[in-house]
């Protein structure tokens, strides 16, 4: 006979489980789950400002005493509602100063330690929020400086201030490439066993095709003033008047510059989404 993997009784002969005990686990874990969601939510409301924190603290109490969530599964839910809210708040637009301030008073007050908060990336992403937020509303950049220590040996201009860095970017460049193509003209006149003489000439026309070619892969650096690129093989800086446009792509940002004979340039980041906003807006004051 076995014993039931729920209840530890008698389950019968070659079983080893209740029904009752099974039916019973599985609803369990559904309000389990249904809870976890609802305290996301609920960090997410509070962050937003749609329910204070005495409500929150209460409301996450209360699933605690119903055994909804156990309080060692605490923790690992008010990460995950952390890092959730971010990305709603993201995908509605820049995190306002107050939201900030509120993620970061809940980031403090469950003590969320830098490896849990940036397992998904969260950290990284309101850092870049806020650095987006002061550049649209005119906060002074110098504060948002990024590391030194991964400057890329960027020489930068005096009063210019490094606010993003990525490093591994492939660079492109749009290229105009020419060949000839057509054949040869007349006809060929055997002067001797296996020797012929053509006594037309070559006639063609030369062809011109576009293609983006992989230049080199380096640091890309965005500042206040201008963008910077360095690798083995290209150095060079781009300063937001020289640019007219700017295009994004799911994984890389196009630039041209204004010339009469510019060629796209284009930069393959892992966040192209920030990059291009970065520039575009720090273009926009720039100018």
């Amino acid at each position: 006979m076995g014993l039931c993997k729920y209840c530890g009784r008698d389950a019968g002969l070659l079983r080893h489980v209740h029904a009752d005990c099974e039916a019973q686990h599985h609803l369990q874990l559904q309000k389990h789950d249904a809870a976890a969601a609802e305290a996301v939510l609920l960090v997410t409301a509070y962050v937003e400002k749609q329910i204070d924190h005495a409500q929150l603290v209460a409301k996450l109490r209360d699933m605690e005493s119903q055994k909804l969530i156990a309080p060692s599964e605490m923790r690992p839910v008010l990460v995950r509602g952390w890092e959730t809210a971010i990305d709603n708040m993201l995908a509605k637009g820049i995190i306002s100063a107050e939201q900030e301030s509120r993620l970061s008073s809940l980031f403090g007050e469950v003590k969320i330690t830098s490896e849990e908060g940036n397992a998904h990336g969260a950290i990284v992403k309101l850092w870049k929020a806020g650095i987006l937020r002061a550049v649209m509303e005119g906060d002074d950049l110098s504060a948002h400086n990024f590391d030194p220590d991964h400057q890329l040996n960027f020489n930068l201009l005096a009063g210019e201030t490094l606010l993003w860095a990525f490093a591994g970017v492939e660079y492109f460049e749009e290229r105009t490439h020419r060949h000839t193509v057509g054949g040869y003209a007349g006809i060929n006149v055997r002067v001797a066993r296996g020797l012929y003489f053509h006594t037309g000439g070559f006639r063609g026309h030369p062809v011109e095709s576009t293609s983006l070619d992989h230049i080199d892969n380096g640091g890309l650096g965005i500042t206040n003033k201008g963008i910077y690129f360095a690798g083995p093989a290209k150095v060079f800086r781009v300063p937001y008047k020289k640019i007219v446009a700017f295009e994004p792509f799911s994984n890389a940002v196009r630039i041209t510059k204004d010339s009469a004979n510019a060629k796209a340039q284009v930069f393959s980041v892992e966040d192209s989404w920030f990059a291009f906003n970065l520039m575009k807006n720090l273009a926009a004051v720039a100018s």
